[in-house]
């Protein structure tokens, strides 16, 4: 591809891209299309004219040009001659960032993984996706709305987790106790029944579409039991908050990264070159939350880090391009689709490569749905983007959590 042109935007008109953003950012387009950049309007559209209707093409960003570097953010096929893309949304949902509409390349470019292979490139839908993991406060606030309003099961849940040492008369550590934290920590100890019923309380809460449904005419919404709905039980089409699929959680993750561990540049195959405890909250990370579960968005920063002199160590903030915190590590996070070990090699065969949504329906050997991101109890490895696990339905955890994601009305 060729640089066709390339486009300087203020910190105002980014605020609502990533908290990061209060800096100039530059975007500019790569094409094959002999394309030129026609304009950014404030709202967040890219528009560009192409010399050929159709032709691949890949949005940049840089946050510094003088030392900064250009990193992917989106790309997809331009289909006319006149093409435009919703980079970002000034007016996204409070709480919520915009996900560009396009592709990404998915999967495990260094072949560690079986699970996540074939690599291949997946087109998704533009979406809104929580910036933060859902916290205990949020979990307090739609559940006790819901208990009123039918959602009479909601499992209470934990603030968070920590793990508190339990000695024996010599004073050494025989046990760990996990207890509660806090209401600004990540909502834990529920189910994915919990979090799916949770969300169509949200929903309603909020005076939007709800998407789960008992049937497959969407006709008895979902608020109490245990369901284990399939794809034609949801209106995929509703306003209201769901879970991500596992395509839609991926591709944020990444932040429009290519061929990178995890949501930061980090290339190369020795993954504790690129990762550290003043980026992510995981197993042995040395960081001030070791036994434990961070407050969500804590890695914003202001992160205290200290040396072995007791002194404050310059941090990172650490959203990823698109705006989300802890999608690598804290708590790992539920998805939508049904588990299936051989999931990227079904859709690549059956070409279900446009908003995959996962197995229509659950393997009896392996009734469980995917979880991403890793957490606080496992090791770098389960951090990486493409990193791919599963827990059953039924289980609550203390490492386990979720963000939700929401259909704009405009892509």
């Amino acid at each position: 591809m060729r640089i066709t042109g390339a486009i300087i935007v203020s910190a105002g008109l980014l605020t609502a891209l990533s908290a990061a953003a209060q800096m100039p950012r530059a975007f500019r387009l790569l094409s094959v299309s002999n394309s030129g950049v026609t304009s950014l309007s404030p709202a967040g559209t890219l528009t560009w004219s192409n010399e050929s209707a159709i032709g691949r093409f890949q949005v940049e960003q840089n946050f510094n040009l003088v030392t900064g570097q250009w990193f992917s953010f989106i790309s997809g096929t331009a289909t006319a001659a006149q093409h435009s893309l919703k980079l970002w949304d000034a007016n996204a949902p409070t709480g919520m960032v915009y996900i560009p509409a396009g592709d990404y390349v998915r999967g495990d470019s260094y072949g560690a993984d079986i699970r996540s292979l074939p690599v291949n490139t997946t087109w998704v839908s533009a979406v809104y996706m929580d910036r933060l993991e859902v916290t205990k406060q949020q979990w307090d606030e739609v559940r006790q709305w819901g208990s009123i309003n039918g959602f009479t099961d909601l499992a209470v849940g934990w603030g968070g987790c920590k793990r508190m040492p339990q000695t024996n008369e010599t004073g050494v550590i025989t046990n760990y106790l996990p207890v509660e934290v806090g209401p600004d920590h990540p909502v834990v100890m529920i189910t994915w029944y919990d979090m799916t019923k949770w969300c169509n309380a949200r929903s309603l809460q909020a005076g939007l579409t709800p998407p789960y449904f008992t049937d497959t005419n969407l006709m008895t919404l979902y608020q109490t039991g245990q369901v284990d709905l399939a794809t034609d039980m949801v209106n995929w089409q509703c306003t209201g908050y769901r879970l991500p699929t596992e395509a839609e959680w991926e591709k944020a993750a990444r932040g429009g990264l290519i061929q990178q561990h995890y949501p930061w540049p980090s290339m190369g195959f020795v993954l504790s070159a690129v990762i550290d405890g003043t980026m992510a909250n995981y197993f042995d990370s040395h960081d001030a939350f070791e036994q434990g579960t961070t407050p969500s968005g804590y890695y914003n920063g202001a992160q205290v880090v200290t040396n072995d002199l007791g002194d404050l160590v310059p941090v990172n903030d650490m959203a990823n391009q698109y705006g989300l915190y802890d999608v690598a590590g804290n708590v790992s996070e539920s998805c939508w689709d049904w588990y299936s070990f051989t999931t990227y090699q079904w859709q690549v065969h059956n070409n279900d490569l446009r908003d995959p949504k996962g197995p229509p329906l659950f393997n009896p050997a392996v009734p469980g749905r995917i979880m991403r991101g890793g957490d606080w109890l496992i090791d770098v490895l389960m951090l990486r983007s493409t990193a791919r696990d599963f827990t059953y339905n039924v289980n609550a955890k203390i490492y386990l959590g979720f963000r939700t994601v929401r259909r704009p009305a405009e892509p």
